[in-house]
């Protein structure tokens, strides 16, 4: 328990295990201890970085500068989409609805036959009550069902194929790229698909960013598509699919592609932040058939902004360099 107030000035000084519950919190606080930063501790998520003339208070990763405005539209993210497109940014299509007019929805999907949906809340996170692979009325109203009440407005996208990638931006810069992979094990021919997961989720205890995979139910739907069930040994080498999901809080894998991305695509990603009035950064979620190939020819699609952005999957990847997004934060902030 760190008491309200309590001050941190030195570099070397060790933030306590309970300064934040989010490690993306700590890992600014760290920076700018680590620049000569004076870091006060005010309570819960919130603390105080101070010097060089400057005071900026954040709410985990989220800055006090940010506009309430920008907080408005990120949060919404069919209003995000929104800002997107009228900026001249491609999005999915979609349709935002209140989840009693599935009507609406079975229409919206009725115009595009034989094509596949995504179904999540216009203000969920970290990849939470996230569905894809909808086909039809009947797997969607499914998944209206399994959506918890308090969401009342819901977002039915059209499902973009190609690789994700969170792009981090920072003003007219992208500092960092991360490829999210969903959650998956490699059969060794021995281990069962439980014991796979089992080892990979040890494996991953006390990691920076890496978290455990649950076999719940989409887990156990995905598994049946392939023709497994929990107690089966896959063959050596094969790749089972445990979430549709690419979120790294359900167990996916994040691999370091920033030094690999064609600059349009990050061109694009800094127009994407600046669509939305002073929101000086965000993790933006991009697919693309090739993140490292120009525009012209190939599908790309922004599904959304993160304002809350999670910054220990850019410090501790599955695969890659590491990139230092909490000191590109506090420079930015602090040491222009």
């Amino acid at each position: 328990m760190v008491d309200s107030g309590t001050m941190f000035e030195r570099a070397h000084v060790r933030l306590p295990r309970r300064f934040s519950s989010r490690k993306s919190a700590e890992l600014i606080a760290r920076a700018a201890l680590d620049k000569g930063l004076k870091v006060r501790k005010i309570s819960g998520d919130i603390f105080l970085v101070e010097g060089r003339g400057r005071r900026e208070f954040f709410d985990a990763t989220m800055a006090g500068s940010i506009s309430h405005l920008a907080r408005t539209i990120v949060t919404s993210k069919d209003l995000a989409k929104l800002f997107l497109s009228r900026n001249g940014i491609p999005v999915p299509e979609g349709l935002a609805f209140p989840r009693r007019a599935v009507g609406k929805a079975v229409d919206f999907m009725a115009r595009s036959p034989g094509s596949q949906f995504v179904l999540k809340p216009t203000n969920g996170g970290l990849g939470a009550n996230v569905f894809m692979g909808i086909d039809g009325e009947r797997k969607l109203r499914e998944k209206i069902a399994a959506t918890p009440r308090e969401f009342r407005r819901l977002l039915l996208e059209e499902q973009v194929e190609g690789p994700e990638c969170r792009y981090f931006a920072l003003g007219d810069e992208v500092i960092a790229v991360a490829e999210r992979r969903p959650a998956s094990v490699k059969g060794d021919g021995t281990l069962t698909v439980e014991d796979l997961v089992a080892a990979k989720n040890e494996a991953r205890k006390g990691h920076l960013a890496l978290s455990g995979i649950a076999l719940d139910g989409e887990t156990l739907e995905l598994l049946a598509e392939q023709g497994l069930a929990p107690g089966d040994v896959p063959a050596p080498g094969r790749v089972v699919r445990l979430k549709r999901v690419s979120n790294i809080s359900q167990g996916g894998d994040s691999v370091d592609r920033t030094d690999e991305v064609h600059p349009e695509l990050k061109a694009l990603v800094v127009a994407a932040l600046r669509s939305v009035p002073m929101l000086p950064y965000a993790g933006v979620d991009v697919i693309a058939e090739d993140h490292s190939a120009p525009l012209a020819g190939q599908r790309v699609a922004v599904l959304e902004l993160n304002w809350f952005p999670m910054l220990r999957i850019h410090h501790a990847p599955a695969e890659g360099q590491p990139r230092d997004v909490a000191g590109a934060i506090i420079d930015h902030l602090f040491c222009r």
